[in-house]
């Protein structure tokens, strides 16, 4: 995957339409996020689910691409629609928060195969 093709996943990603998220997405992607891991079509159920919850807008600060690896360094806007006590990234109260993450992402030309995201717990904005 190359960069221009990583950005617009990272637009399609921030739009929150799920479905077109599909585009990006190998039918068997792996999807590890603060220890919670998702598999197949479970990645965009998984997803779905979160974005009728939240909304989330990655403003990239790094990224490196070498062959088949992308690594970002973000910050990530969380809007909590609803007090959300059980998310994999810890409970969050119904507003707007700020947090730093990291992703890796492992492609095939231009699908992730495997994506594993973390980051720092989220402070209100």
């Amino acid at each position: 995957m190359d960069r221009s093709r990583f950005d617009s996943y990272i637009s399609t990603y921030n739009s929150g339409d799920v479905a077109a998220l599909a585009e990006f997405y190998a039918d068997d992607m792996i999807f590890e996020n603060f220890g919670d891991r998702h598999e197949g079509a479970d990645v965009l159920a998984f997803m779905g689910q979160l974005h009728h919850v939240i909304t989330d807008k990655f403003e990239p600060l790094t990224v490196v691409i070498e062959g088949d690896t992308i690594a970002m360094e973000a910050n990530s806007v969380i809007t909590a629609l609803q007090d959300l006590p059980d998310l994999p990234a810890g409970p969050m109260m119904k507003g707007t928060y700020n947090c730093r993450m990291f992703a890796f992402y492992k492609t095939d030309a231009d699908k992730i195969l495997h994506a594993r995201v973390a980051g720092w717990q989220p402070i209100p904005a």
